[in-house]
């Protein structure tokens, strides 16, 4: 009776163990997962600025074409002109 009682001890004891393992590793995993949100929220917005980037750029390549269309006269498409060749 005595070393049943005495297994059923250490049984509980292992199983306690157990359960703190997998506690501590729950605790971990919970952290790697709330790391992982953090940086994927990061990530979405550096992706959300470049894309304000790169839509300045865009604009301001536009803007410069358009200037330098002015300068040289070519101006905006004029059927008229660009059909007969005169203005």
């Amino acid at each position: 009776m005595l070393l049943l009682a005495k297994n059923g001890a250490l049984a509980g004891e292992a199983l306690r163990v157990e359960e703190a393992e997998a506690s501590a590793s729950l605790g971990v995993m919970r952290d790697d997962l709330e790391t992982a949100k953090r940086r994927q929220t990061e990530l979405v917005q550096a992706c959300e600025d470049a894309n304000i980037e790169a839509a300045k750029a865009a604009s301001l390549v536009q803007q410069s074409m358009d200037e330098d269309r002015d300068q040289t006269g070519t101006g905006p498409y004029n059927p008229d002109r660009d059909r007969t060749g005169t203005g």
